[in-house]
């Protein structure tokens, strides 16, 4: 497999970039784990090193694209939220049926949209990280990142001892300041651990023909 790219490819020469070799390295390894019969190749603990970096890489750009007012934040995130839930999937289905995987299928859907998100949609935004793209907005007339995040509510059923945590998260969410982002970055690492109906139906689209996972408690 051996996938790999060089600076000029993603216009980067920072932080950015040296996340993007580490993506692809663990890709790289998950490849050598998936193919080799040494028992010290672990595919599991290759998979949790991918979901815990995709969290942080992509807190980590969603941070510079917050502080360089770029336009489309928005539509980056949730490609961003999209790629790591099918992360989250492809762990869950691999911690209950890891014999079930079809491996060349995830390898070959990672690494063609790593490619593809890297060597388009993030080339996007570098200019503005980078101060070149001047003071552009997306026609509303602000250039702050912030208003293009859609407001949505939600109601959940706490116990009362709980409730008030619930909403010192949701105000430390909506301030927008580093303390949000360091939250952020928990609560998504921490839903990695707690698979969704949704999550094991992303999972099954990476399964062998005919296999089945077991259904969630």
């Amino acid at each position: 497999m051996a996938i790999s790219l060089n600076e000029s490819e993603t216009g980067d020469k920072g932080e950015v970039f040296r996340d993007v070799r580490m993506l692809f390295e663990v890709l790289n390894n998950l490849h050598d784990a998936v193919r080799s019969d040494d028992p010290e190749h672990d595919v599991g603990g290759v998979i949790e090193l991918l979901k815990r970096y995709v969290v942080e890489h992509f807190a980590r750009e969603e941070r510079f694209m917050a502080d360089s007012n770029y336009p489309d934040y928005a539509a980056h995130a949730r490609e961003h939220r999209r790629i790591a839930e099918i992360v989250q999937a492809i762990g869950f289905a691999h911690e209950t049926a890891p014999d079930a995987l079809d491996f060349d299928k995830i390898l070959d859907f990672l690494s063609e949209w790593l490619m593809g998100h890297i060597l388009g949609t993030d080339r996007k935004y570098i200019p503005y990280v980078k101060g070149e793209a001047g003071d552009q907005d997306n026609g509303t007339g602000s250039v702050n990142p912030k208003s293009l995040r859609k407001a949505r509510t939600v109601q959940y059923t706490l116990p009362a001892h709980k409730a008030d945590m619930l909403e010192i998260c949701a105000r430390a969410l909506e301030s927008g300041d580093e303390r949000a982002r360091e939250l952020e970055q928990v609560l998504r690492e921490l839903a990695a651990h707690y698979p969704t109906d949704r999550i094991a139906a992303v999972a099954k689209d990476f399964l062998k023909e005919g296999a089945e996972l077991p259904a969630l408690d």
